[in-house]
């Protein structure tokens, strides 16, 4: 089981854009009609992986099942390194609402 780490602050997610994905052990990318709202003019590419359900991933502290995660891609010029990548968790809570972390 991996355990990854995450901040408190999850924001809600449509659901669909992950639903799809739940349990298929597979990564693909999300076309760019279907980014959330935060995704900037600067993200190159944001995958989702839908992990499968032997092997999910884990958040410590939470009772919220972690059903996919977004990997982005991110170009910032102005930064040292200007390839940014960055892991989100999504989650679903018992009552069925999704969270990105």
């Amino acid at each position: 089981m991996k355990k990854w780490n995450s901040t408190g602050n999850w924001k809600p997610i449509d659901g669909d854009l992950v639903n799809s994905m739940i349990g298929s052990n597979q990564i693909a990318p999300l076309e760019k009609s279907h980014w959330p709202a935060w995704a900037s003019a600067q993200t190159q590419s944001i995958y989702i992986f839908g992990p499968d359900q032997e092997n999910p991933l884990t958040v410590p502290g939470s009772t919220a099942r972690v059903v996919a995660g977004l990997l982005t891609e991110r170009y910032d010029s102005k930064d040292l390194k200007p390839h940014n990548y960055n892991f989100y968790l999504v989650a679903i809570t018992t009552g069925g609402q999704y969270y990105m972390s």
